[in-house]
């Protein structure tokens, strides 16, 4: 009998194996929460994943993303430079060692008009390869001029393609499936799947130098306003700046503004053309460890972006129980807040709400512990494991 279970047991054992899913990711740019995402993979321990990384930073003028500091990968990856003939060359080559080499059961691909991402598509569909495509959201924007008139034919043309041969379409959230709905995919194949982090290494993420300028608010026990994101308009920190300024009579409140972008020095003269500059803390771009600090220490997280198709803060931020509040062109935070309960809306460009918001819960201490509390208590719906569990209806 005992030898009846051994044998049962080594059975169960070779039928996992057996069983055990090989994932090929084409990923753009590395990020922490991709790390999470893929880890979250690994850990499952029902598949193997390797994943290449086609650029190292985002390469467009405005793009602010230059991580140097990442979680530890329990995946194997490589990273490529990501501009010029040579190193779409070396990814290309990487990528088909991998697709005929090893044979991956499932192919991963981010984006879709990118030259790697584009490759592996038509590879999967050359080589009847199961597939899925990850966009957060589908810009179905009419073309604007005879140039844009041939993008639009060969972006469309793409996502035939795409949707007709591949096993799912990917999303991030209520408005990026719709969008996949709008552009002509079938509901069948759309799946919720969100941009995502890990909360416990935000919890635990510790940065090896801490600004002095920060270290001080917090010893003042003044109430920390944390802004993250690109210093380009899109982003809208001037409709926080101009919000800020009618919050001067409040005394007990800074502005951790983390960021890099073309417009700097623009906004650090209109914080002194406001006469809040003293209030202000420009901290540039932050590696992931102090990025973590900084949403722990903070206590209200501002997303005032014009145009936003995701914005991964609203999660980081809810992760941690903090007040987050969003414009309403934020599709994460459309997605995930309720206005009043879990987080607050204001208009897109709507300073004069923002600052009222702001008043609000800067001067109410319960509705700040309320509102933190009922962000972490919903946004626990989320996270790497339950995008690991949604891929798995699929795979």
């Amino acid at each position: 009998m005992q030898m009846d279970n051994q044998s049962q047991r080594n059975k169960a054992s070779v039928c996992e194996k057996i069983q055990k899913k090989k994932l090929l990711v084409i990923e753009l740019e590395p990020a922490p929460y991709k790390f999470d995402l893929w880890n979250a993979f690994a850990i499952s321990k029902r598949c193997d994943v390797n994943v290449i990384f086609t650029a190292a930073k985002n390469w467009a003028p405005d793009g602010g993303h230059n991580f140097q500091e990442l979680p530890t990968a329990l995946f194997p990856f490589e990273i490529f430079h990501g501009k010029g003939i040579v190193s779409f060359l070396k990814s290309s080559f990487v990528f088909l060692q991998y697709f005929f080499g090893w044979r991956p059961d499932f192919v991963f691909i981010s984006g879709y008009v990118d030259a790697v991402p584009l490759m592996a598509i038509i590879a999967c569909v050359i080589f009847k390869r199961k597939y899925s495509v990850h966009s957060d959201i589908f810009n179905n924007s009419p073309p604007q001029n005879i140039i844009d008139d041939f993008k639009y034919l060969f972006r469309n043309l793409i996502r035939k393609l795409i949707f007709r041969t591949s096993v799912a379409v990917l999303n991030c959230g209520k408005i990026g499936c719709e969008s996949a709905i709008v552009a002509g995919c079938g509901r069948n194949k759309v799946y919720d799947f969100p941009y995502v982090v890990d909360p416990e290494r935000l919890r635990s993420d510790q940065p090896s130098n801490v600004p002095d300028v920060c270290k001080s608010d917090l010893e003042s026990g003044r109430l920390i306003i944390l802004f993250s994101g690109r210093l380009i308009h899109r982003k809208g920190l001037d409709t926080l700046l101009d919000a800020a300024e009618k919050l001067v009579e409040i005394n007990n409140w800074v502005l951790w503004i983390e960021g890099d972008g073309p417009l700097m020095s623009t906004y650090l003269c209109r914080a002194t053309d406001l006469g809040i500059s003293d209030k202000c803390r420009f901290l540039g771009f932050c590696q992931m460890s102090l990025h973590s600090w900084l949403l722990r220490n903070s206590d209200i997280v501002v997303i005032p972006s014009i145009r936003d198709p995701w914005g991964i803060v609203v999660d980081e931020g809810m992760q941690l129980g903090k007040v987050v509040i969003t414009s309403n062109n934020v599709a994460s935070g459309v997605d995930r807040i309720l206005n009043g309960s879990n987080g607050l809306f204001f208009p897109v460009g709507n300073q004069q709400e923002l600052s009222h918001q702001l008043y609000t819960v800067l001067t109410n201490h319960e509705k700040r512990t309320t509102l933190g509390d009922s962000a972490q208590l919903s946004a626990a719906r989320y996270g790497p494991k339950e995008n690991v569990h949604t891929a798995f209806q699929f795979l």
